[in-house]
């Protein structure tokens, strides 16, 4: 099959879809296509490839032979269905599952990142700046989870989370050039077994993060971007026994505890009670904004037994807090950060910056809630995503958190540290703990 950006192609598919518009109706045509299904969409744009084939001779060279045009009449067919029912050129990449990330910058600047780490420049997805404008404004209007979007002069920034999963950032105005960043999401790596398989987790570390998060301790999964925090977090929560009620609140909903794919080796789901909430951002009038916090909120009330926030970044670090300083405990949460003790150091800033805590305050209110910080990371050679640090927080004394170092990993998969403190160890013992602590090597 061709590519759906050779300028052939390009040149038949316009005129296929100029065509399917000028069989509805001419008032209509414009508002409606949006609206058509793909298999409405595939049946006008094969009676336009027919009609063209037979009464345009000119639309192909007419050097090319029967098959060569064949070839190109079967490119043009799934291009022009893409156009008129899905995201065009942007579907080709959406629907290829080796691709992770993708990043365009302009209409035909387009980069992509495949599961195995590589990065290669992509073909086109628009002609130029003004059709990408267009595609982006069609994906925010139509096609998200969230409900129609503005994506304008005056709203520069939409946020589409797509029925497939995919998360789409599209920025216009502040940036020279149209640019949409695409992250696909990856439901196939569920469980802590898997991590360690992949090398994100040291078997010793994997049995110690699994333990502490089914026995209920509050973890906090620290990292920068990339790193891979939802993706340990998701397989660290699968450890949680199914009959738990476990309320989740994100920006977007990318841990999908309950999603279909979640069952354990039975077939039986992994978690029967899970309440997936998500933020919310105000209209036009700026008005209905649901927050973290609010969700936070609202969530004491539903009777969790496990909360779980997807990433604490600002206002909401007290609200966590102080969940994790509930009854139920064993709430999970990721934080940015460069260390595991920067990630403390960061949720202590917030929590004093976003209420009425003093610097000491939060800095007690953090000793007493946080139990275990794990730090992930990518190493920015091979790509591997790994834990590197896991901390225990032991207490405060004056101006310094009192942390334990329980493990270290370095690049090279070299385990150190101190195990798991005394404590602790006789914490999982008595939640029963079945599992030996291996020794450090």
């Amino acid at each position: 099959m061709k590519s759906w950006s050779d300028p052939i192609v390009r040149r038949a598919v316009r005129a296929v879809v100029e065509g399917v518009h000028a069989q509805r109706d001419a008032q209509a045509a414009l508002g409606d296509t949006d609206r058509l299904g793909h298999d409405q969409a595939a049946d006008l744009v094969m009676s336009e490839t027919r009609r063209l084939r037979m009464e345009d001779t000119t639309l192909l060279p007419i050097a090319m032979s029967p098959d060569e045009q064949a070839a190109v009449w079967a490119t043009v067919r799934h291009a022009a269905v893409a156009e008129l029912a899905g995201l065009g050129r942007l579907q080709l990449l959406l629907d290829d599952e080796t691709i992770q990330d993708v990043n365009i910058n302009g209409g035909d600047e387009v980069w992509i990142l495949r599961a195995d780490g590589s990065k290669t420049q992509g073909e086109p997805v628009a002609d130029n700046d003004a059709d990408l404008l267009k595609l982006g404004q069609r994906l925010a209007r139509r096609y998200g989870r969230e409900g129609e979007q503005e994506w304008s002069e005056t709203r520069p920034v939409a946020e589409v989370t797509l029925a497939s999963g995919h998360r789409i950032t599209l920025v216009r105005e502040v940036a020279p050039r149209p640019t949409i960043s695409i992250r696909r999401p990856d439901l196939t790596i569920q469980r802590v077994s898997q991590l360690v398989a992949l090398g994100t987790l040291h078997e010793t570390i994997a049995e110690f993060l699994a333990g502490v998060v089914r026995f209920g301790a509050n973890v906090l999964v620290a990292g920068g971007p990339k790193a891979g925090k939802t993706t340990t977090m998701r397989c660290l929560l699968n450890e949680i026994a199914p009959e738990e009620r476990i309320i989740t609140i994100e920006d977007v909903r990318e841990l999908e505890l309950s999603h279909p794919v979640m069952v354990d080796a039975d077939g039986s789901p992994l978690h029967a009670d899970v309440i997936a909430i998500a933020t919310r951002r105000p209209n036009a009038e700026l008005e209905g904004a649901f927050t973290l916090s609010d969700g936070l909120r609202a969530s004491k009330r539903l009777n969790p037994d496990r909360l779980v926030v997807g990433e604490v970044r600002s206002s909401e670090a007290a609200e966590m807090l102080d969940a994790m300083m509930g009854e139920a405990g064993g709430s999970v949460c990721t934080i940015h950060a460069a260390s595991a003790r920067a990630a403390l150091g960061r949720l202590e800033y917030l929590a004093a910056e976003h209420s009425t805590m003093s610097e000491a305050g939060a800095r007690r209110r953090v000793a007493d809630a946080v139990d275990v910080v794990c730090w992930q990371r990518q190493d920015p050679k091979s790509r591997q995503r790994y834990v590197a640090e896991v901390l225990e927080v032991s207490g405060v004394d004056g101006d310094t958190l009192l942390v334990h170092e329980v493990y270290r990993v370095d690049a090279e998969g070299r385990l150190s540290g101190d195990g798991p403190s005394v404590k602790m160890r006789q914490w999982l013992t008595a939640h029963g703990w079945r599992h030996g602590m291996r020794a450090v090597d």
